[in-house]
């Protein structure tokens, strides 16, 4: 009976810690805030690709990036707008996982700090 844990004997060391709503919440507004920066700088370099600057290599992988990341968000919102759609998207970005396709923006992408 060694092995059962008193209701008393319960403390901060043994149980796993939760982010809480709040911190939830905020790290979403980061990485939105992160994506709305993203769009500001790929708007600027393509406002000077449009003054017929040329843009380096770098610029256009980030134009690149970021135009993935319009097409993951804009499709992401559309299956949620389906009955069911939230539970489709979750199964969607879980079987994605399982076979390394990544259905998410950049911002949310654990793996990848900055595009």
């Amino acid at each position: 009976m060694k092995h059962i844990m008193k209701f008393n004997e319960i403390n901060e060391s043994n149980v796993l810690e939760q982010p809480s709503f709040k911190d939830k919440v905020k790290d979403f507004l980061e990485k939105c805030k992160d994506e709305v920066d993203d769009y500001k700088e790929v708007g600027g370099i393509l406002k000077n690709y449009a003054s017929g600057e040329k843009i380096s290599k770098e610029d256009m992988d980030k134009v690149y990036s970021q135009l993935l990341d319009t097409l993951k968000i804009g499709g992401s919102g559309t299956l949620f707008m389906l009955p069911f759609g939230s539970v489709l998207l979750i199964a969607l970005i879980k079987l994605g996982d399982k076979f390394g396709i990544n259905f998410l923006p950049s911002a949310w992408d654990k793996e990848k700090t900055t595009i």
